[in-house]
């Protein structure tokens, strides 16, 4: 009968194509003889081939195919249909050895399969549009039904395995899939199986599931290379049971069982009580189990799959050989692949042979298979040839060589006979054509075996007929039944007890991530009647646990909804039945409680990274094209059921759900939670009436004509909680102290319209409104939210070597049937070829000839084809409109915890929207922001908060609005209403109000600064530069490319700016600083392909000081139109190829215009401003900081620009600002600094080269500074006397040369600077300067004042607190590393940087002063020829700064140099200029400012370099001085010249060693006075004043090296030589004289030197206190002071000061009970032949007679290098030693000393009378009283302050600061008498002439310091003697004066002084003096020195008189 013709097709059509033997006509007779047992079938090797991989099988085996079917008793007997063991080994298709025969015939296989799929597709096609014949109830599914009741299947033994040992050898990979049983049997009611008998009415069939697994293993054996038997004995055990599991399998889900009951009804239709099919299936549990080396594998299996398929094309060049030993057939294979895949295939295939070759397939194949078409019956030859040309055919050109001859048969009017799909020509039809009807063609097969009949009329006879329909329920009449609408026919429920998902380390490891889905259920019902299907699923629980840590496995998420209700509910249903709408969907859901857990989630980010990258290229594309297919099938499912449907009824319900963040990220009880509610998400279909009027307008039929729907969201929120706070009942609180974002509620309308072709309507609708938003956040709250993120441990990120994405080597073949055999594409070419066919043959393969190409995807072709078809209309395809109203809007409450929560800072932003519009062409969106305010409410006493930042308030006016446009340049109106302009934005800012008031930034500063932690502070933002650089340089690259194809009239880009005004008012508590207004910023920027254009303009800019006291209002303003315009115009690639040797071809333009800004100093003005911002301090750091970055940013792109060759014509006019400073806040006079003009042009030049293929480029630049001047004027309104000048304009030329080609051109440096100025002419009158003066005094006067009055904040005031701001350290690198773009080779050679040359002809400064109101010239300083010469190489940089002349002219006396008259007026023009100002201000300012600039200077000291040479010197610094002549003079006569002669200076820094040398060869200072004897006052005996050298060692002494007492860290020579000195007090009285006229540069100076001397007394105490070993070693020749009687007398006194020898050693201090010991430095002090002697210069050898015998000094000083930590050793001990000192004295000798004392001093005290008589009693330098009053303050505040300091510097116990010790050996004083009888000019000194002695014997003095200020100090003397030592004098005694006792050791005489905090002591004892005086001695010793006074002795009393009387200060007029 035909029914087995049936089962026998279906048998040939799904197993003949996937096994190798099966015998089709004996299965034919095995069916027609009811049993069919088909035995050990093996599967074919491309079984697998339509899943399109790169797999073959290796062995595979059906073990054994039953079926049996009663023909017989079909409804009494049972159908049984046995498989059992199915078993494949599958394995990578580059295991199995290349067969070129096979693989053709796979090709061809596939081939034939995709036409047939195609025509299929075809035929469906053309039968969519005909109409459909109604369902009946056919004879064969009452056949079905009848074979099913009875059916029985049993599948047995499935194995299907994958095993790949070549992704990875060393970790060979296996996955597969086991099915124990599958069995479908037939049962009663009771569900126990049975064979049902004719008279069972319901069908009850039983499916169970056993044993269905799949497992994936790593390191698996590979069995694929043994043999076929092994192979399938392993598969077979690898098939688990229900008691047994194979070992060694690593599972993904283990063995599942499960079953299902099916329930059937044949009349369940006309009984309506039950379903006609009710299919129930029950799963007990799914364990899904995923370790991390099962993922690495997967990862690595995929990316082998990707280069399987890529390597798939070259198989065939691959070698099976190993590589190792076989390079050169590897490398054939490497070539071969090339050249035949790509290279040899391309060429072949656009040749003309192949083309037309080609051509004449086509016509062949379209001819034959025309013939196909029109013939009953084909031809084998035709057959044949129709294969062969289909093998050298593609599919695509087959499919349309068909379709062409498909579609010339129906033009010439023939009959398509065989127009049928191709299974159908194949298999001689579908699976019941012919069944019924008349018989037509017979495949040949049938025509041979005849006696198998094909029809039900040759099988049966009429009753036997009639019997058959009865059994079956069948009838001829039967017809479709109405069933009601209620009825349900057919139910399929689904329910799932358990589902697990778990993800872990390993096997053997704890899990890391476990899922469980409890009770999942899934319903299905059907109702025809309605044509309804309805569709339920339910979720009961939903549980995820995480990584067990400290004994508790973590919840993540669980269920904590009502339990009476599910977790999750989904049901969908069409039609249904209480509802009007078409469908309904319903989405429900209880609350969830999600808790983040650290560890658990690193573990998972941990999990699923890889350690490298993954290139996955092929099957991404292979995915993509997938998804989308799917998405086009979707989409045309979607767009079918929009078209069908009426109404959607859609309600979503989710109940909130809640996340909670604990600290630490782990979940206990008392720790801190940060929670964020999600609230209520509920959306719902809103429905519309659909009754419309006749008089309902148009938009309202508009309106209607969309479907709409409400979301709203409800009660989102955010809270903190700490330790033990109730969160749970808070969430239900609104709001609560513990609530971040107050409960917010938002909701948004959605609408889709119904007509999608109306350009009226947009085919979507979106808006929204945000009622409030309302963020309450107090310090302790922010505090707490940053340290619980701070807790949360974050996942490591990997080391990932991603892989660099670039283009392939090999060019990847893309499979040409993914591309040709897109069913949607083929439909749609054949439509549009059926009406676009050419009717000429020719026409038609002209067409086509081409067609095998393959470079147009199908994605493009779509494009083509639907921009072909588009019509050129503007749709609407979205409108979005999203606001927050002005009711409500953002606010941000910052708040602080005190008792309360009070409010400091509230952010208030309202009326915040956008607009945007989607159509077909182009995207318009709309921003705006109306209104925006910032209150600050902490203020004390006041209720009113501070309006930190406001807007205006007018109406319709946007404080801000941002529009952005989007255009395609493809649309109609682009060049018209879109200005060719792809993406436009327009940004306008209307007006902003800022008031900065300190006391709220600080406030509000210091409460951010609070609450965030230190770790945020000076975090940068910073990704690495040098990726962000070569980013930024392929990005450039890239667009670069995408431009030059582009056109170029189209913008790609504009931008609009503009700012109406910005006003920021300045102010403290206590009044207002300043208002700045900003007014007019304009900007544009236009890209485009060929150029890009920048525009920028500032209208005004004013800076209002609003002091009321102050006249000058406008400290900075415009004079002009505009502040500045700037336009940029860049041109790329326009200097490339011929164009670059086009000089009028630039790269870009640049012009700036920049107007005149007045700017008016007044310097308490810009104090305040300064001021306020010291206030903020780590905002200025900050800032600081920034700015250094941006500044070395802008240095580096500076040189970048300098080194490229990018021609930039530049046209630049700047009008400097004018600068005006006025006398003071409330003075009209100014001082006016015009900075002129700039001007900057420049021009391009090629340099003629020889060698060069291209010539360099220099780029000429002009810089022109003119008309800068300086003039002092008068401020006052009307006023209109002209300037004064002071500097007169000057000019300054500036020509800079740069070299483009400068990286490969370096003949000529790559930047060379010359400048060039005549003459600067500087006229300064007296007024002049004593305006400038006063502005000095006044100006800078006002802001000191105030300065004092204003104290900067304190800590407790509410200043910043000190935070470490990381500034980045500048690195100094070497010369040669600044030029990035140079090479190797020319980093080697000495390259040219930068050559600069700058010369200044000459600079008069000129002195007048105002004699009957003209201005006469006074005096004249000229400076000719100053300049400097720079160049700047690779390695090397050098300079030299030069001046020839310098001169100063006295016009008003005769030409001196330092005449005192010129001098005089010099300094009278000067006081009367400082007249009225007030130095004292100034001397203030500069002391006050000294202090706070030495730390920055001390901090500024530069970083060692990290790495140096030890002999490198790092700076070598060489001064000299040849000659240096000072000549004195006054009016009447020359006083003094002055002569130093050689100095010398060196400096040399190297890494580990710093020397330092000076020397100076001579120095004299000559008498010029003609009357004098002695010219020479000061000079040198020897060759030179001195030597000195020090070498320092930097951590000479550092580690080890500190033990060793011969390291040192610095040595010290220091040599002098002697230096002889004449004193004469004439010649020293008109020096001081000469200087007494200038008496304030004399206290200028002496207060300079005060200061020098305590810093240098300072900074000697620090030396001392450091740990610093100087090795030191001085040899000092002391002065010679030769002192004459008189000026004019050869007598002198002379004072050898000796030598003066300094050397020490260190030691160790053992003992010291330290880690280090301390370290003392012993030194030894000695001066030696100290003498004093008397003498005559005249010419002649005088013998020196001896006043002091030579004396040596002894002295030890130690030192304690460790004071600071080791203080009990003193910090410095001295110990002296003094020899014996003897003194003889004659008359002779204190003659000399007496006339020395009347005629040396008494020649200057005349001369100082004379001086003082004839000086001019002109205007002197006056003293004020205010410098009076300021020093007895100063010295007030300086003791006051040290008596404080003292105080708090005194510690418990004060250490020992110096401890001394001298001994005094001796002094004897013997008196002479003259000797008449010598004739010697000198009187030398004979014993028999004492007169008498005095001396004292043993002198001692000690004493001790302390760190506290107290001292002790003894001092004795143990004898003291006078004798009387006449020879020939009768007397009683020579001792006049002793000590009794002499015996004892008690001292004479005892002294001692003890300070401390209570006072001073001092306790004197005289103990046993014996004392016998002789009158007659006495008196004698008075005539001594009667007779020493000289004869002139009447004089003496005036001379003395005269002596005494010093130089006094001239008394000030009155």
């Amino acid at each position: 009968m035909v029914l087995e013709s049936v089962v026998a097709d279906l048998l040939n059509r799904f197993l003949g194509d996937y096994v190798e033997n099966l015998n089709k006509s004996q299965l034919k007779l095995g069916i027609w003889g009811g049993n069919v047992a088909l035995d050990n079938l093996q599967v074919k090797e491309n079984a697998l081939s339509e899943l399109d991989l790169p797999f073959r099988v290796k062995a595979g085996q059906i073990d054994k195919l039953t079926l049996k079917i009663p023909w017989k008793n079909l409804y009494g007997e049972a159908v049984i249909a046995t498989l059992e063991g199915l078993y494949l080994l599958v394995v990578p298709g580059a295991s199995i050895k290349y067969d070129a025969e096979k693989e053709e015939k796979y090709l061809q296989a596939s081939k034939q399969k995709d036409l047939a799929r195609i025509e299929e597709a075809l035929q469906k096609a053309s039968e969519k549009d005909k109409p459909k014949e109604e369902k009946k109830d056919t004879f064969l599914e009452k056949l079905a039904t009848q074979v099913i009741k009875n059916v029985q299947v049993k599948i047995t033994g499935i194995h299907i395995k994958y095993e790949d040992d070549i992704t990875d050898p060393c970790r060979p990979l296996s996955f597969g899939m086991t099915l124990g049983e599958l069995s479908l049997l037939t049962a009663n009611e009771n569900w126990a199986p049975c064979i049902l008998n004719e008279a069972a009415k319901i069908i009850y069939k039983l499916l169970r599931l056993d044993s269905l697994s799949f497992y994936w293993n790593v390191n698996s054996e590979m069995y694929y290379r043994s043999s076929r038997e092994q192979i399938l004995e392993q598969l077979k055990r690898g098939v688990p049971s229900v008691g047994q599991e194979p070992r060694n399998y690593q599972y993904i889900f283990r063995p599942v069982s499960a079953s299902a009951k099916l329930y059937i009804d044949p009349y369940a239709e006309t009984e309506l009580k039950t379903p006609k099919v009710d299919w129930s299936m029950e799963v007990q549990s799914i364990a899904v189990e995923l370790t991390k080396p099962q993922y690495l594998s997967m990862i690595d299996f995929l990316e082998s799959v990707d280069y399987m398929v890529r390597n798939a094309p070259y198989r065939k060049f691959r070698p099976d050989l190993p590589l190792h030993k076989n390079a050169r057939k590897w490398w054939n294979y490497a070539i071969n692949s090339i050249l035949e895949v790509h290279i040899r295939r391309c060429s072949h295939m656009w040749s003309w042979s192949n083309i037309r070759q080609h051509r004449q397939l086509l016509k062949c194949y379209k001819n034959v298979y025309k013939n196909k078409l029109t013939q009953a019956k084909v031809s084998e030859e035709t057959q044949k040839q129709m294969q062969d040309l289909e093998k050298n055919l593609d599919v695509f050109n087959i499919i349309l060589a068909r379709q062409q001859a498909q579609v010339e048969v129906i033009r010439s009017g023939q009959k398509l006979l065989r127009k049928k799909s191709t299974d159908a020509e194949k298999k001689g039809g579908g699976w019941f054509s012919g069944l019924w009807g008349k018989k037509e063609s017979k495949k040949k097969e049938d025509e041979e075996e005849l006696s198998v009949p094909e029809t039900i009329d040759d099988l049966m006879t009429p009753e036997e007929k009639t019997k058959l329909f009865t059994a079956i329920g069948y009838s001829d009449s039967s017809h479709n039944l109405a069933l009601p609408k209620k009825y349900v026919a057919h139910v399929v429920s689904l329910k799932l007890l358990s589902t697990s998902f778990t993800i872990k380390e390993d096997r053997n490891t704890p899990d890391t991530l476990k899922i469980q889905i409890i009770d999942l259920s899934t319903k299905i019902s059907q109702r025809p009647g309605a044509q309804a299907l309805k569709v339920e699923a339910k979720l009961e629980h939903w549980y995820v646990t995480g990584l067990r840590q400290q004994a508790v496995v973590p919840s993540l998420v669980a269920s904590i909804g009502d339990a009476k209700s599910s977790l999750l509910r989904i049901e969908f249903e069409t039609n249904p039945e209480d509802s009007a709408a078409d469908q309904s969907i319903v989405v429900e859901s209880q609350p969830v409680e999600i808790i983040y857990d650290a560890r658990t989630i690193n573990a998972m980010v941990e999990f699923f990274q890889t350690n490298r990258g993954m290139d996955l290229e092929r099957l991404t594309t292979a995915t993509l094209s997938k998804l989308e297919e799917i998405k086009e099938k979707t989409a045309t499912g979607l767009t079918h059921i929009i078209e069908t449907r009426k109404v959607l009824d859609l309600r979503v319900n989710l109940k909130p759900s809640y996340l909670v963040v604990p600290q630490t990220g782990f979940h206990h009880e008392k720790s801190d939670f940060l929670i964020l509610d999600f609230g209520t998400f509920q959306l719902n279909s809103v429905h519309q009436g659909s009754q419309l009027t006749s008089g309902t307008s148009l938009e309202e039929i508009m309106d209607k004509a969309y479907d709409k729907f409400d979301v709203e969201i409800k009660n989102v929120q955010l809270l903190f909680s700490r330790s033990g706070e109730d969160w749970k009942k808070a969430r239900f609180e609104h709001p609560s102290t513990l609530h971040v974002l107050q409960p917010m509620d938002m909701r948004i309308q959605l609408a889709k319209a119904m007509v999608e072709k109306d350009i009226r309507m947009a085919k979507f609708k979106v808006s929204g409104e945000l009622p409030l938003v309302h963020l309450r956040i107090s310090d302790q709250k922010i505090k707490g939210v940053f340290e619980l993120i701070d807790s949360i441990p974050l996942p490591q990120k990997p080391v990932v070597s991603a892989s660099i994405a670039k283009a392939p080597a090999i060019p990847l073949l893309t499979d040409k049937r993914n591309g040709f055999l897109s069913t949607s594409l083929l439909l749609e070419g054949v439509e549009s070829g059926k009406q676009k066919i050419r009717d000429s043959e020719e026409e038609y393969f002209d067409a086509t000839e081409c067609s095998k190409s393959p470079e147009k995807s199908p994605a493009k072709r779509r494009a083509i084809k639907a921009e072909a078809e588009t019509i050129q209309e503007e749709l609407t395809d979205l409108q979005l409109k999203f606001e927050i109203r002005e009711a409500s809007g953002v606010i941000l409450e910052l708040t602080k915890q005190l008792q309360r929560e009070e409010t400091i800072v509230m952010f208030n932003v309202k009326q915040l929207g956008t607009e945007a519009t989607v159509r077909t062409y182009d995207l318009r969106a709309v921003s705006y922001l109306k209104k925006i305010s910032l209150d600050y409410h902490e203020i004390q006493g006041k209720r009113q908060p501070l309006h930190l930042i406001s807007s205006s308030d007018k109406p319709g006016l946007d404080l801000l609005k941002v529009e952005y446009i989007k255009a395609n340049k493809h649309g109609p109106k682009f060049h018209t209403d879109f200005d060719n302009t792809e993406q436009t934005i327009q940004v306008a800012f209307s007006s902003l109000n800022l008031l900065l008031h300190t006391q709220a930034l600080l406030s509000t500063i210091n409460f951010l600064m609070a609450v965030i932690p230190s770790s945020g502070l000076g975090a940068a933002t910073a990704g690495p530069l040098p990726a962000q650089e070569e980013k930024e340089h392929t990005d450039a690259g890239s667009k670069k490319v995408t431009k030059t194809g582009k056109d170029k009239d189209v913008f790609d880009f504009k931008l609009f700016a503009k700012l109406d005004a910005f006003c920021l008012n300045v102010c403290d508590e206590k009044s207002s600083i300043a208002e700045i207004k900003i007014q007019g910023l304009d900007s544009s920027l236009f890209l485009q392909s060929s150029q890009t254009t920048l525009f920028a303009r500032l209208k005004d800019i004013i800076v209002t000081d609003v002091d009321s006291r102050t006249i000058h209002k406008k400290a900075v303003s415009i004079v002009g139109d505009e502040v500045f315009s700037f336009n940029l115009a860049l041109y790329p690639n326009a200097t490339e190829g011929d164009a670059y040797t086009d000089m009028s071809k630039v790269d870009g333009t640049v012009s700036l215009k920049v107007g005149c800004i007045q700017i008016v100093y007044l310097h308490k003005f810009l104090m305040a401003l300064l001021n306020f911002l010291s206030n903020f301090q780590v905002a200025k750091e900050a800032l600081s900081a920034a700015t250094v970055q941006a500044a070395e940013k802008a240095a580096t792109s500076v040189r970048d620009l300098a080194q490229r060759s990018f021609r930039l014509s530049m046209d630049i006019h700047l009008k400097a600002p004018v600068i005006l400073i006025p006398q003071s806040s409330v003075s009209h006079n100014a001082i006016v600094v015009d900075l002129g003009l700039i001007r900057v042009q420049n021009k391009f030049s090629l340099v003629l080269a020889e060698g060069c293929s291209l010539p360099p480029v220099m780029d000429r630049m002009d810089v022109q500074l003119t008309k800068l001047k300086m003039a002092r004027t008068c401020l006052q309104p009307g006023f209109s006397q002209p300037d004064i000048q002071i500097l007169h304009p000057i000019n300054l030329n500036l020509s800079v040369n740069r070299n483009l080609a400068g990286t490969w051109y370096h003949k000529i440096p790559m930047m060379e600077i010359k400048g060039y100025l005549d003459k600067m002419n500087i006229i300064l009158s007296q007024e002049d300067l004593n305006v400038l003066l006063k502005v000095l005094t006044e100006n800078l006067a006002e802001a000191n004042k105030n300065v004092s009055e204003v104290k900067p904040r304190t800590q407790s005031e509410g200043s910043l607190k000190e935070s470490p701001v990381s500034l980045g350290i500048h690195k100094e690198t070497p010369l040669g590393s600044k030029v990035p773009g140079a090479s190797k080779e020319a980093l080697q050679e000495d390259i040219t940087s930068m050559l600069l040359n700058f010369e200044i002809k000459e600079v008069v400064v000129q002195l007048t002063k105002q004699v009957e109101k003209k201005s006469v010239p006074m005096h004249t300083l000229a400076v000719s020829q100053l300049g400097t010469e720079g160049r700047i190489r690779t390695h090397d940089m050098s300079a030299t700064a030069y001046l020839k002349k310098i001169t100063m002219k006295c016009l008003e006396f005769k030409d001196l140099l330092l005449h005192t008259e010129a001098l005089l007026s010099i300094m009278n023009f000067v006081t009367y200029s400082v007249a009225s100002s007030s130095p004292t201000a100034v001397e203030k300012e500069t002391e006050a400012k000294l202090p706070s600039e030495e730390p920055k200077t001390a901090a500024a000291k530069p970083a060692p370099p990290a790495v140096a040479h030890d002999n490198v010197c790092d700076l070598k610094l060489t001064a000299k001085l040849n000659a240096f002549n000072i000549l004195v003079c006054d009016q009447k006569s020359d006083t003094a010249d002055i002569r130093i002669q050689g100095m010398e200076a060196s400096v040399s820094a190297k890494t580990k060693e710093t020397n330092i040398f000076a020397r100076l060869r001579d120095f004299i200072v000559t008498n010029i006075d003609p009357r004098t004897v002695h010219k020479k006052t000061v000079s040198i005996v020897g060759d030179e004043v001195f030597r000195f050298a020090m070498s320092l060692y930097p951590d000479a002494t550092e580690g080890e090296a500190y033990m060793d007492m011969s390291k040192v860290d610095g040595k010290m020579s220091l040599k002098v030589g002697c230096i002889q000195i004449v004193y004469l007090h004439n010649f020293f009285m008109s020096l001081l004289n000469f200087l007494n006229h200038f008496q304030a540069a004399k206290e200028a100076l002496s207060a300079a030197t005060a200061q020098a001397a305590e810093k240098a007394a300072s900074s000697m105490k620090d030396f001392a206190q450091k740990s610093f070993r100087l090795s030191m070693d001085i040899n000092l020749k002391a002065p010679v002071i030769i002192v004459p009687q008189s000026s004019v007398s050869h007598n002198v006194l002379v004072a050898d000061l000796g030598l003066i020898t300094v050397k020490n050693e260190f030691k160790l201090v053992s003992g010291g009970g330290s880690a280090l010991p301390p370290v003392i430095d012993k030194m030894g002090v000695q001066l030696t032949q100290l003498k004093l002697s008397r003498t005559v210069t005249a010419s002649g050898s005088q013998p020196d007679v001896e006043i002091l015998q030579p004396v040596n000094l002894m002295l030890s000083v130690q030192r304690n290098l460790t004071a600071a930590w080791y203080p009990e050793i003193p910090g410095v001990a001295v110990k002296g030693d003094l020899k014996s000192m003897q003194i003889a004295l004659s008359q002779d000798d204190l003659t000399l000393l007496m006339k020395i004392l009347l005629e040396n001093l008494g020649e200057a005290a005349a001369q100082s009378g004379v001086t003082q008589s004839a000086a001019p009693v002109g205007p002197m330098l006056k003293k004020g009283k205010v410098e009076a009053e300021a020093g007895v303050c100063e010295d007030t505040s300086i003791s006051s302050g040290q008596s404080h300091l003292t105080e708090l510097q005194t510690p418990e116990t004060a250490a020992l600061m110096f401890d001394f010790d001298f001994d005094f050996e001796s002094l004897s004083v013997i008196l002479y008498n003259i000797d008449d009888n010598q004739k010697s000019t000198l009187s030398l000194h004979n014993n028999s002439l004492r007169l008498g002695e005095l001396r004292l014997d043993l002198m001692k003095s000690a004493g001790k310091m302390f760190s506290d200020g107290s001292m002790d100090v003894n001092t004795t003397l143990k004898k003291c003697t006078l004798d009387d030592l006449r020879e020939g004098i009768q007397r009683a005694t020579s001792r006049m004066i002793d000590k009794k006792d002499d015996q004892s050791n008690n001292v004479m005489i005892k002294i001692n002084y003890k300070q401390d905090r209570s006072g001073s002591n001092v306790v004197a004892v005289l103990d046993k003096l014996y004392l016998c005086a002789s009158v007659e001695f006495l008196l004698t010793v008075v005539e001594f020195f009667l007779k020493s006074v000289p004869a002139d002795s009447s004089e003496g009393p005036a001379h003395i008189q005269l002596k005494h009387t010093t130089p006094g200060k001239p008394r000030p007029e009155k």
